[in-house]
């Protein structure tokens, strides 16, 4: 039978979101790269205000350990909540970065002025130690929505992108040769009642801007799976 081991509480922001965890919990292993020079594993997720976490299950540093890397600024306005499970990578350079997007998948069919969603890729520059930081907001993220050219540099953690107005991300992203896939949702503005319309964006995994944006016809679209160069999705 099991027991508890541990419970962990997170920092609830000062804002008008009863918080949560929604999504699954993402842990990075031995087993997972060669870079992950400890034992057990660090382990990264989003809460429902859109923050991105780091705990520590590795036999270094304070076991249970948790530290905040990333705060989104969710509001019930902006809609920047976070139900999706996050999906770190690796790049050329060993830099682990940590992928999410938002929007309330419980209020798909929500329209307004303030909604304001947004695709993350975020850096652990302390990967694969752990320790204890500051969270960052956007103001330490680089603006790649219209100037994807211009990527983060060492001095940044990261790029963030807006989606279009009501957009939300309705699916885990997933990472495939060097490429964030993104599903996105945007209500249907003629009538409500109707389904809205389903896109995947392909962004650069290290800059951010759009590589592709593919129409999926009407529906809410889940998260995709890459497989043999293919990609798989509902």
């Amino acid at each position: 039978q099991g027991r508890v081991l541990k419970r962990i509480d997170l920092t609830d922001a000062p804002n008008d979101i009863a918080n949560a965890v929604p999504s699954s919990l993402t842990a990075v292993t031995p087993d997972s790269t060669s870079l992950a020079t400890y034992k057990g594993a660090l382990v990264y997720f989003a809460d429902l205000e859109g923050k991105l976490w780091k705990l520590n299950l590795t036999d270094q540093d304070r076991m249970y350990e948790a530290t905040q890397i990333f705060n989104a600024e969710a509001t019930q306005a902006n809609d920047r909540f976070a139900y999706q499970q996050v999906t770190p990578s690796i790049d050329n350079e060993g830099t682990l970065w940590v992928y999410y997007g938002t929007g309330s998948y419980q209020q798909l069919q929500r329209m307004s002025p303030s909604i304001k969603n947004r695709l993350f890729g975020v850096k652990d520059k302390n990967f694969p130690t752990f320790s204890s930081v500051n969270a960052s907001t956007v103001n330490q993220m680089k603006d790649t929505t219209a100037t994807g050219n211009v990527c983060p540099d060492n001095s940044d953690l990261g790029w963030y992108y807006d989606f279009d107005a009501n957009e939300k991300i309705s699916g885990k992203v997933a990472v495939y040769n060097e490429t964030v896939f993104a599903s996105r949702y945007t209500p249907n503005r003629s009538n409500i009642c109707n389904p809205g319309k389903a896109k995947l964006s392909e962004h650069s995994y290290s800059c951010g801007n759009m590589i592709a944006d593919v129409d999926l016809g009407v529906g809410v679209p889940t998260g995709v799976t890459v497989f043999g160069g293919r990609i798989y999705g509902n």
